[in-house]
């Protein structure tokens, strides 16, 4: 299961409101080599919990999540990015990634909000 939700700048509170919830989820970096997990963002927090705790920076699970948000005049994309090994749960920890988006979507705080401003 993921998540994605498709919108355009011609809606632009829902398109700088979708940039703010991106920062809000985690937004670091997408490449395939990238080892880790912020433990600073909701996304990897989510994640790294699924793992039973580990990931938390230690990068021992090879496993990265990040949320993206393409933005275009007629069209855009907004979603969940992870990577992980084959080894790992992956359905597991997608759906851990998922249900916290789900969870920020009705319940940002106004630090959050603050932070991603």
């Amino acid at each position: 299961s993921s998540f994605l939700h498709f919108f355009s700048l011609k809606n632009t509170k829902e398109a700088l409101a979708l940039s703010l919830f991106q920062t809000i989820l985690g937004n670091g970096p997408q490449i395939a080599s990238f080892s880790g997990l912020s433990s600073n963002t909701r996304l990897g927090k989510a994640v790294g919990a699924a793992l039973g705790g580990k990931g938390g920076g230690s990068g021992s699970d090879n496993v990265a999540v990040s949320a993206f948000n393409f933005a275009y005049e007629e069209t855009g994309l907004f979603g969940i990015n992870l990577i992980a090994p084959k080894s790992s749960d992956v359905t597991g920890l997608l759906k851990a990634a998922v249900k916290e988006l789900r969870a920020a979507a009705s319940s940002v705080t106004d630090a959050e909000l603050a932070d991603a401003k």
